[in-house]
């Protein structure tokens, strides 16, 4: 409020008086997001104690910029344009500093042989299970399997059948399920 009560006792005109409490609002905005901002990157290095530091900082720029505009209040066009940099870097900066913290990290794809590889680690498979498994995800049936790998129908059954039981899984669409979650984790 002192610049509002400054600028009344100075006899500033009507549409300075205007700009003023609009960027005094925008100046509250900021120091709201401040406070929400220290406090998230705090929390998140475990320094919430050094939360206060953010309304600090934000109150001794905020005292430099009241500081700066008093000093050009006789320059209204460089005052003006000046206003309009800074705010522009400020929110430019606001923007950086929020995408930096809260922009979900990006990972890159993996591949279908990472994610096989992942699973069958994870459900600790045999190699022979892990072929089976590459065939069930094929979408093969039993008669398909065994004449691929050379072997009976029943060594076939058996395998899938320890695959479920290793995967926690009640059938070969469970089982398709659960792989399919493993891509997406």
């Amino acid at each position: 409020m002192i610049p509002f009560l400054m600028m009344a006792i100075r006899g500033e005109p009507v549409s300075l008086l205007i700009f003023w409490v609009l960027s005094y609002f925008t100046f509250g905005f900021y120091t709201i997001y401040r406070i929400i901002l220290f406090s998230d990157i705090a929390r998140g290095k475990g320094l919430i104690s050094l939360c206060g530091f953010g309304l600090l900082i934000g109150r001794i720029g905020d005292a430099a910029g009241e500081a700066l505009c008093l000093a050009m209040s006789g320059h209204f066009v460089i005052f003006v344009g000046l206003t309009a940099i800074l705010y522009m870097a400020a929110v430019l900066l606001f923007f950086r500093v929020y995408l930096y913290i809260y922009q979900p990290e990006v990972k890159p794809p993996r591949s279908e042989q990472e994610i096989f590889n992942r699973f069958s680690a994870r459900h600790d498979l045999s190699a022979r299970e892990r072929e089976v498994l590459r065939f069930l995800l094929e979408e093969k049936t039993n008669k398909e399997i065994a004449e691929e790998l050379s072997i009976s129908e029943g060594t076939v059954k058996y395998h899938i059948h320890n695959l479920l039981q290793k995967t926690s899984c009640r059938n070969r669409l469970g089982l398709l399920s659960a792989f399919t979650a493993e891509q997406d984790t």
